[in-house]
């Protein structure tokens, strides 16, 4: 919707001074710059930001900064780098912060990546556990959709279907860029239960 567009140009119009005197306007350019996939400036940035909301005592800030480092690492392949700024971003946070569910997600999307798939199921439910607590449903939808990741590894489809069921059933609901990929996940489950015409419309909505 020309969003990102409009966040870039707005941040370009500022002076750098103006910018690193208040950091947490650095982490949502940081922020801005992983979702492009630019993944070195978005790094870069966040390392910045934390050390500025640091000197500032800004605790929430600079945890949210290094769970961004968190998820660049991720994305990056170093799964030990993310876990370390998970940890430190919860030692900042804390019980109610919505940082804490977003690092609980992703430590659970870390095991997944690391194959320990029990530990995983027991973060994305914590995970979801706060979200709730938190009145956060979008993001609860998100960790619903990862959730049925394990079960769907565990050759457990129908469970592993209505977790992702949760991503894709909300009527009215803004849409999130993760419902292509829940899409994708319930066709691979429709796929290896044999139901052919339902994995294909699945993979169909993918698509588009």
């Amino acid at each position: 919707a020309g969003a990102f567009s409009s966040l870039a140009s707005l941040i370009e119009a500022l002076p750098v001074e103006a910018l690193e005197a208040h950091p947490r306007a650095l982490a949502h350019q940081a922020e801005l710059a992983r979702l492009q996939d630019d993944l070195a400036a978005a790094g870069a940035l966040c390392r910045r930001a934390a050390t500025l909301l640091n000197e500032q005592a800004d605790e929430e800030g600079e945890a949210g900064a290094l769970h961004s480092l968190a998820t660049i690492e991720r994305r990056r392949g170093d799964v030990d780098a993310a876990l370390e700024h998970v940890a430190r971003a919860e030692s900042l946070t804390g019980e109610r912060s919505p940082v804490r569910t977003r690092c609980a997600n992703t430590r659970g999307l870390c095991l997944t990546r690391m194959g320990r798939w029990k530990e995983a199921e027991r973060e994305f439910r914590s995970a979801l556990r706060m979200a709730e607590e938190g009145g956060d449903e979008r993001f609860a939808r998100i960790i619903a959709h990862n959730l049925g990741t394990p079960a769907g590894v565990r050759g457990d489809f129908a469970e592993a279907m209505r977790w992702l069921s949760r991503l894709l059933s909300r009527e009215g609901a803004a849409p999130a860029p993760q419902q292509a990929i829940a899409h994708l996940n319930t066709a691979r489950c429709h796929y290896y239960r044999g139901e052919f015409e339902e994995c294909e419309r699945h993979l169909e909505r993918a698509l588009e």
